[in-house]
């Protein structure tokens, strides 16, 4: 894994601008990528000067007017779009070409927590590398340092459909912040909806056990659904024996563990364990994969080499299909979104 360093003097004066009046706040509740899905206003970060010289270090890129709010980019000889549909909700989303010298870096700039996890949904064909554009901080907070490095992570995509991808990073020995970044390495990859979210002791060793998986043939990868066939019935005979060995030997499970991976086993309840179900999403699938694992070294079981899974797809109903879209059905009534007045 190749690490990510940076200094005040490779960083745009945009992303100096946003470091320094996230440092100098106080940070609001939750932890969220800005922009994270690309909706906001365009033209609001990038000048047509800022633009102009990074198109002059080879960047294939859309005029100052179309960058979208708090994304820039670092290095040389990137090709990027930001398609306006197409994406993940059928709204706009990052296309980004292979370049080993630029990416593009969204804005987080929040102090690093002892594990954080960033999240986010790739499509495509070819290599990409996500991590943090990391910054080293004083004690305090209140200065940047030179040094701040973290890993980043690499996976192979190959796909047409949207697969949502987890990364867990780890706070170094001392105080950091940054923000997300993303570079092909090879091919064409599209992106959307970033995230790093907050984590805890139970999801650090899930995502890591997913981390482990990638590009193994492991995991689902290449289809966001999946039909219920005979492959899923015997991995969720396997996932049950995990769960009830989990349950039987608790007592050896530290207690900072006991209950947030109690919340993970209700969590993904409904989703595998539904009398009837026929289909099963790739996010619920891996992670029952990843929980069996998981669990059973928890259970002091021996859980062994990765082993391939091989999936069904399902028809093509004509129709593409879009997360949380529910279309007007006749004669019915549908419900497309429902708001509290608090």
């Amino acid at each position: 894994m190749m690490r990510f360093q940076s200094s005040l003097r490779r960083c745009p004066l945009a992303v100096i601008a946003c470091l320094h009046w996230t440092l100098s706040t106080t940070s609001s509740s939750g932890v969220e990528v800005r922009n994270s899905s690309f909706q906001e206003a365009r033209g609001t970060t990038l000048t047509a000067k800022m633009v102009a010289k990074m198109r002059e270090q080879g960047w294939k890129c859309p005029a100052a007017k179309d960058w979208p709010h708090s994304w820039g980019g670092q290095g040389s000889r990137v090709t990027v779009e930001f398609p306006r549909t197409g994406g993940r909700r059928n709204d706009a989303f990052c296309r980004l070409s292979a370049s080993n010298s630029g990416y593009v870096n969204g804005y987080w700039g929040k102090p690093f927590k002892p594990s954080q996890v960033l999240i986010f949904w790739a499509r495509g064909q070819g290599t990409l590398r996500a991590g943090l554009m990391a910054y080293k901080l004083s004690d305090d907070h209140k200065q940047i340092l030179p040094g701040g490095r973290m890993p980043a992570l690499e996976v192979k995509v190959n796909t047409k459909e949207w697969m949502r991808y987890r990364y867990l990073m780890q706070k170094p020995s001392y105080e950091l912040t940054g923000h997300p970044l993303f570079q092909t390495l090879k091919g064409t990859i599209d992106f959307d909806d970033v995230d790093i979210l907050d984590s805890d002791p139970a999801f650090d060793l899930i995502v890591a056990e997913e981390n482990r998986l990638y590009g193994k043939n492991a995991l689902v990868e290449a289809l966001s659904r999946a039909k219920v066939d005979e492959t899923f019935a015997a991995r969720l005979k396997q996932y049950r024996a995990a769960v009830q060995a989990f349950d039987a030997d608790e007592g050896r499970v530290s207690a900072h563990l006991l209950e947030p991976m109690r919340k993970y086993i209700a969590s993904l309840r409904s989703y595998v364990e539904s009398p009837g179900l026929r289909t099963i999403q790739a996010t619920h699938y891996n992670e029952m994969i990843v929980l069996t694992r998981v669990l059973n070294r928890l259970a002091g079981k021996s859980v062994g080499s990765a082993v391939a899974l091989s999936t069904t797809r399902l028809k093509a109903s004509g129709k593409p299909h879009f997360p949380g879209k529910r279309d007007p059905r006749p004669s019915q009534v549908t419900i497309v979104d429902v708001r509290s007045n608090k």
